[in-house]
């Protein structure tokens, strides 16, 4: 699929249950004061989502992520552990929201 209204209604309900679990428990990890959702795909043709946490301090907090410098960007490279250590601080934060929520979902 690549629109997101060409899903089946069911799946898309759930899709969309799921993707409000991801954004909490990105906002909620990241201590993010806004949380930008953005479905693309208009070079490769599909439904993907971007989830992107912005601030106050954000190097240009009125712009899409997409428009700021890319040296900005790249200034902060995290490590492999680093990455591994922020999954899994999101998986369990979602696995917790999902018990709220009373969602059945998978993360991991």
């Amino acid at each position: 699929m690549n629109e997101l209204h060409l899903i089946p209604k069911e799946f898309r309900q759930t899709f969309l249950l799921e993707m409000t679990i991801v954004s909490e428990a990105v906002y909620n990890v990241f201590k993010a004061e806004k949380i930008n959702c953005e479905s693309l795909g208009n070079s490769c043709s599909h439904v993907h989502w971007h989830i992107i946490p912005r601030y106050g301090t954000d190097p240009c907090p009125d712009k899409a992520i997409w428009n700021i410098e890319r040296t900005i960007l790249d200034s902060v490279i995290l490590s492999d552990n680093e990455l591994l250590q922020i999954q899994q601080i999101l998986v369990a934060e979602m696995k917790e929201l999902s018990i709220k929520y009373q969602i059945k979902a998978v993360f991991k």
